[in-house]
């Protein structure tokens, strides 16, 4: 799939390079010309995404995070069909996973820098009636200021209200 978009388009946006991929979705680094940023798109998985299931869980995704607005959530911008791909575009955070920090030593005061601001999105995200069930270091993007951002809703269910 990256041989196929990298250098490319999807949709309005221009395709830069992959920025990862896992079993569900690859995500590029991608510029949206229209609005003139940098943007973060994640693309199902091209062999499955004939899956209603898959596609399913992959729409929830979309819908679950665009409709929460907290500055600790990674916010939805839109999502779209092209060329045979289903993706979701969100805000582009560069400063990697809280995963790929865990090799440096964190301080009782560091963590907690960490672990407040998600613990209120996690807050926020219950408050809405939405559960993430897939928290990890991985899911967790650490903006240039160290702030973390919790991403990837992919299993998330609305809870009975």
């Amino acid at each position: 799939m990256s041989s196929i978009l990298e250098g490319g388009r999807l949709g309005r946006y221009h395709i830069q390079e992959q920025l990862g991929r896992g079993g569900m979705a690859t995500v590029f680094k991608a510029r949206d010309p229209s609005l003139n940023r940098t943007v973060a798109i994640k693309v199902l998985a091209f062999l499955r995404a004939d899956e209603p299931a898959f596609r399913e869980r992959f729409g929830r995704e979309a819908q679950a995070i665009a409709r929460l607005n907290h500055p600790n959530i990674l916010q939805v911008f839109d999502v779209g069909e092209d060329k045979g791909f289903t993706y979701i575009v969100t805000e582009y955070v560069s400063g990697g996973t809280l995963l790929d920090r865990l090799g440096s030593p964190y301080n009782l005061e560091d963590s907690l820098r960490i672990l407040r601001p998600l613990a209120e999105a996690l807050d926020y995200a219950h408050a809405s009636g939405i559960v993430h069930r897939d928290i990890k270091p991985s899911n967790v993007l650490m903006n240039d200021d160290a702030e973390p951002v919790l991403a990837d809703f992919g299993l998330s269910v609305a809870m009975e209200q």
